[in-house]
């Protein structure tokens, strides 16, 4: 046990708590510049939650928040209150985050330092960008798919991987040819081949365009 977690040598408290306050937590990274820890967690019927995880801080579950219960009835005091802190973003209604990434690569400049959310019940990909701990924008990618996204990483080409949550769930990489320097995908775009579960590893793939712009989501490859 690290010495110098928050709670170590207090009666009543486990010395492994790092933070706490927290409902059920979908997704953890580390900011490629600060270092910090960003968090997401589901809420109940809203109130989803990014946060980042500061040392012994309390986040307020279930206290306070800005959802409701599955009933409909009131679970919080309020949405904020002293000594517990606020969320860098969240959505009401519950688009159910999972799993997250920030982007660093160069197949996307204009994404560069954008996190990356995925979302099951809302089935879309995030895009949301920053201003160091602020969000200041929120893009809602890949919508058409009607994918649960249970989670996304960077690839080292600077591709996005995808895995869908489905009885016949897939590995989608989403790339862009390096010839193409216009604008990049954007949320109303539309699929135009959806491939089936019996192409994985064909050379179909699922294109997505927006103006002349040519981002793809595409199986990956059987091993």
């Amino acid at each position: 046990m690290p010495p110098d977690n928050p709670f170590v040598g207090r009666a009543g408290a486990k010395p492994e708590i790092w933070s706490y306050g927290h409902r059920n937590a979908q997704g953890l990274a580390l900011h490629p510049a600060s270092g910090k820890l960003w968090e997401h967690e589901h809420g109940p019927r809203g109130g989803d939650e990014i946060n980042i995880i500061e040392k012994g801080k309390n986040y307020g579950w279930p206290v306070i928040g800005f959802g409701i219960d599955y009933s409909g009835a009131k679970i919080h005091e309020s949405t904020r209150k002293d000594g517990m802190e606020q969320p860098v973003h969240y959505w009401v209604p519950s688009i159910a985050p999972s799993g997250m990434a920030f982007y660093t690569g160069d197949l996307f400049p204009a994404w560069r330092g954008n996190l990356f959310v995925g979302a099951l019940a809302a089935q879309l990909l995030v895009r949301l960008e920053l201003d160091g701990d602020k969000v200041v924008k929120e893009e809602r990618l890949l919508q058409d798919l009607r994918e649960r996204i249970r989670d996304v990483r960077q690839g080292p080409d600077g591709a996005l991987w995808l895995v869908t949550d489905s009885a016949s769930g897939r590995i989608l990489r989403v790339w862009r040819r390096r010839s193409e320097l216009l604008p990049v995908v954007g949320a109303r775009d539309r699929a135009d081949v959806l491939m089936s579960p019996a192409q994985l590893g064909s050379k179909e793939a699922l294109w997505l365009k927006r103006n002349n712009d040519k981002t793809c989501a595409q199986r990956a490859p059987a091993s």
